[in-house]
């Protein structure tokens, strides 16, 4: 959740840029859209990695995410090929402008459904098959520490030789309960309180005295107001900063799209590098910031949700938003992007596929990711004005 409010936001601060765009050119609109998927696959996902390549040679993740992420990506990208079909099948221009509009119109609407299904499918019906693997692995090391301070307190007991062999005692706790397991313990929400507050789901204190037979403790339901009022004033305060931040965002699109109309007149800057480079750039500077600082905290899924998920929301909803906005405002927005943006978007989306696959990954890969995109912004800057 902390992730889809942070690419929503970063998006919706896009969304008005696109639209302020939308009055002067569609070709710097459909750039953008373009180029945001590409800077958030190669530049904000292998910046992440290399930062988290500093924290541990090699970082795994979850694979049932990513698997999740590169299907809808393979969808994105055959959906957006489908227009330089029509182009390259027919002579007439005219006859291939009217099947590429009427394509795009239709097919948003496939791509908006399958978006929201994707939230269901997320969020609600297989919320489980995205659940880290490190929130078992923090859950075991919380456990595995509470065993050394309980075996390094506990008093020394000595037993005579006369007495029977310590296996062969009774049981002087025959009423106390048995340890509870790990996983009982993560589904019934317990230990919850001894997370770190990004990991934490809810608010419970523990019993510190350990159980006599070796057990965990016994909950206590009474919630830590104290903890509580802090977690909410942060989150009233961060998510009360990404609306302003947007807002103004989009208070700037206005003069940015004077500005850039009066520069692109003068031949400072073409549209190709502005959509495919600097707009990306500037609007998602949120997401690669977030990405990296979670990454280098060893925090791979995060960094992975935020950078594919944001690039996912960029072509299953932000695309067929403005295509359904320029069908409103009775402006010709279409997913036709010319040859050159075409063919970076897969090769970008086959590099990531290859690399996300096998479930772990390294600092290597990451610097792959940041020159294939290297690469892109020189090709893009070397496009005629």
């Amino acid at each position: 959740m902390g992730a889809l409010l942070n690419i929503t936001t970063g998006n919706l601060a896009e969304l008005a840029i696109f639209t302020t765009l939308m009055k002067g050119t569609i070709k710097v609109v459909q750039s953008s859209l373009l180029g945001s998927i590409l800077v958030n696959l190669l530049l904000v996902l292998g910046s992440s990695i290399i930062a988290g390549g500093l924290k541990s040679p090699n970082q795994t993740y979850n694979s049932d995410l990513t698997h999740a992420f590169v299907g809808l990506l393979n969808l994105t990208v055959s959906c957006l090929m489908i227009p330089n079909a029509f182009y390259g099948s027919l002579n007439d221009l005219k006859s291939a402008d009217l099947m590429a509009l009427n394509f795009s119109r239709a097919v948003s609407v496939i791509l908006l459904a399958v978006y929201f299904l994707y939230l269901f499918f997320q969020l609600r019906s297989h919320a489980s098959l995205f659940r880290t693997p490190n929130f078992h692995r923090r859950f075991q090391s919380l456990i595995n520490d509470r065993d050394i301070n309980n075996q390094s307190t506990a008093p020394r007991v000595s037993i005579s030789a006369n007495l029977p062999r310590p296996e062969m005692q009774e049981n002087p706790y025959p009423t106390s309960p048995s340890p509870v397991p790990l996983e009982s313990q993560v589904e019934s929400g317990l230990l919850l309180d001894r997370l770190e507050p990004t990991e934490r789901s809810t608010s419970l204190s523990f019993n510190e005295s350990p159980a006599p037979n070796g057990g965990y403790g016994t909950p206590k339901h009474a919630p830590c107001d104290c903890y509580r009022h802090v977690v909410i004033a942060n989150r009233t305060i961060s998510i009360g900063l990404l609306i302003l931040s947007t807002g103004l965002i989009a208070i700037c699109a206005e003069y940015f799209a004077a500005s850039f109309a009066i520069l692109n007149e003068q031949g400072v800057l073409g549209e190709s590098f502005v959509g495919l480079i600097v707009i990306p750039i500037a609007g998602n500077v949120a997401e690669n910031v977030t990405a990296v600082i979670v990454a280098s905290k060893d925090q791979m899924d995060l960094a992975i949700s935020v950078a594919l998920g944001s690039a996912i929301q960029i072509g299953l909803l932000v695309a067929p938003v403005m295509v359904l906005i320029g069908w409103a405002l009775d402006k010709p927005m279409t997913l036709h992007f010319d040859r050159f943006e075409i063919v970076t978007l897969i090769g970008a989306s086959l590099l990531v596929s290859f690399i996300f696959l096998k479930g772990k990954t390294n600092y290597l890969e990451g610097a792959i990711l940041c020159a294939c995109f290297a690469a892109i912004s020189v090709g893009a800057f070397l496009m005629p004005i």
